[in-house]
């Protein structure tokens, strides 16, 4: 009796290859979903300060020209502004619409929002030297994190903190 060999795949062996996909998903989804989460926060994190550090390095690139950010907390994500002081530059203060913009704004992810503590102004304008006007501090939060971005008026260092 002569037996034709038969090649492909069972359905039983389709099954079998089709669940054990499915149980290593559903292993790993758990570790990614958090693993994202934290990568969602660090580039909230990161953004906000090289918005930071371009304000800084435009100031110093014209030291006649003060170049600040402005962090809308009113907005739905947040925003950070970029711009150029040039409405009143002695007041050291954003003034909208009168002051020019420089760049884009920098949009938050949803699900990350902004806080700056009471005593901070909402704006961090820098001058020629480097050195802020006034220190800051933003509190970039999302669900399980909350990481601290600190300016040093003297200096104009910008450092983040989890």
């Amino acid at each position: 009796m002569n037996r034709r060999s038969q090649s492909g795949v069972s359905l039983i062996e389709m099954v079998v290859a089709i669940l054990v996909i499915l149980i290593m998903t559903a292993i790993a989804k758990a570790p990614m979903s958090q693993y994202l989460k934290t990568m969602e926060q660090k580039n909230a994190v990161v953004g906000v300060r090289k918005i930071l550090q371009t304000a800084r390095s435009r100031a110093m690139a014209n030291p006649s020209v003060h170049c600040g950010v402005y962090f809308d907390l009113n907005a739905s994500p947040p925003k950070a502004f970029l711009f150029e002081d040039t409405f009143a530059p002695g007041s050291y203060a954003y003034d909208a619409g009168k002051d020019k913009p420089y760049l884009a704004p920098f949009v938050l992810p949803m699900g990350a929002s902004l806080a700056i503590p009471v005593i901070f102004p909402a704006a961090v304008i820098y001058r020629g030297d480097g050195s802020a006007f006034l220190s800051g501090k933003l509190i970039v939060r999302s669900p399980g994190f909350t990481d601290t971005v600190d300016v040093l008026a003297s200096t104009g260092r910008i450092r983040s903190t989890r």
